[in-house]
């Protein structure tokens, strides 16, 4: 019975003498959005856009896993994004790969994105560059792109990579 009194009034003598926990000079930065992800049952891919931007299904009937993303890169800058998943038979690398993007690329180099054979390109329009990737999953490519205005590009090119680079994918 003493034992217990006083194994009682040591826990809480020292629940009292604990000093108190030090608070943060500032709040703990905000963690990374969770993954845009597609899952139709047999396949899955997600990639992570930046903080803040929206993400849907495009509703394509030729084409149910394309997702388009925007959003802010900064306060005044605007960006806009997509993936999908493309199924392929024998894959002649890399020219059908590059042929997938659906534009001629500005610039193109091999990679390893997720530990899987990847491309990263660049290409433009009028108005926006974009720079995206095609990663190999074995019978699909996934395609990611982000892009923003032409005149901002090299000024979020890290932001940009970044989202290309996350891309993960299995079957």
């Amino acid at each position: 019975m003493r034992f217990r009194v006083l194994s009682a009034l040591l826990a809480v003598l020292g629940a009292c003498a604990a000093p108190a926990a030090p608070v943060p000079a500032e709040p703990p930065a905000a963690p990374d959005p969770p993954p845009t992800t597609f899952h139709d049952g047999s396949s899955y891919w997600s990639v992570v856009w930046p903080r803040g931007w929206e993400t849907q299904l495009a509703q394509d009937p030729e084409d149910p896993s394309l997702v388009i993303s925007r959003g802010p890169l900064s306060k005044d800058v605007q960006g806009s994004g997509w993936g999908r998943g493309k199924i392929h038979g024998t894959l002649k690398w890399p020219e059908m790969v590059l042929y997938g993007i659906g534009t001629a690329p500005a610039a193109w180099k091999e990679a390893s994105i997720d530990g899987k054979k990847a491309l990263v390109y660049e290409f433009e329009d009028r108005w926006n560059r974009t720079m995206g990737c095609a990663v190999e999953r074995g019978d699909m490519l996934i395609y990611v792109a982000i892009g923003c205005p032409k005149a901002r590009f090299e000024e979020f090119r890290e932001k940009l990579a970044k989202v290309v680079l996350s891309v993960k994918c299995a079957r």
